[in-house]
């Protein structure tokens, strides 16, 4: 643990320099969630419209995997009770943003929703998909810099959320 408590400080190092870091990780993890959000729902309304071909396949394909993908991650985080790294006993680190929030840090749910919405965005517009994958991917790091997460929380929940997403792309075959 003291390993990872010196690997932490040490990404952390440059933050530190900055007068309120946990105000500026705080801002920027929120402001992330919330464009994820946003590209996600500006994806909906679109496909609602039948630009990316009939809608209700499309709307279908675009809802599904991210709805399973929320509740087997919600799931597998109650029956992996992984504590946060700020709660390791003899060697925890000391975030830069306070969290109260106990346990339940195997996977990410914030990343595992940025990769499914991404990659089920991708099956119909990558020019939707991949600009949320590059969010997803910096919310992760901003999430792991703010000292929530383990990196493999955030790779597991990556991981997970790209599994689900691929669905996605065969959806619509259910249709035909």
């Amino acid at each position: 643990m003291k390993e990872y408590a010196a690997f932490y400080e040490k990404q952390t190092a440059f933050l530190k320099r900055l007068k309120n870091p946990a105000k500026v990780l705080s801002i920027t993890y929120k402001v992330l969630t919330i464009a994820v959000a946003a590209i996600y729902l500006a994806g909906l309304i679109i496909a609602a419209f039948g630009v990316f071909g009939s809608p209700l396949p499309t709307l279908f394909s675009l809802l599904l995997p991210p709805a399973v993908a929320v509740i087997v991650v919600t799931l597998l985080r109650m029956a992996i009770p992984r504590k946060r790294p700020y709660e390791e006993e003899g060697g925890g680190i000391t975030p830069l943003v306070k969290k109260e929030r106990k346990s339940n840090s195997f996977p990410s749910r914030h990343t595992a929703c940025a990769f499914v919405i991404g990659v089920t965005l991708c099956s119909v517009a990558l020019w939707l998909g991949l600009p949320v994958l590059a969010l997803g991917a910096l919310l992760a790091y901003v999430r792991f810099l703010c000292g929530f997460h383990y990196p493999t929380d955030l790779i597991g929940g990556a991981l997970i959320g790209a599994t689900f997403g691929v669905a996605a792309f065969f959806l619509p075959l259910l249709f035909i």
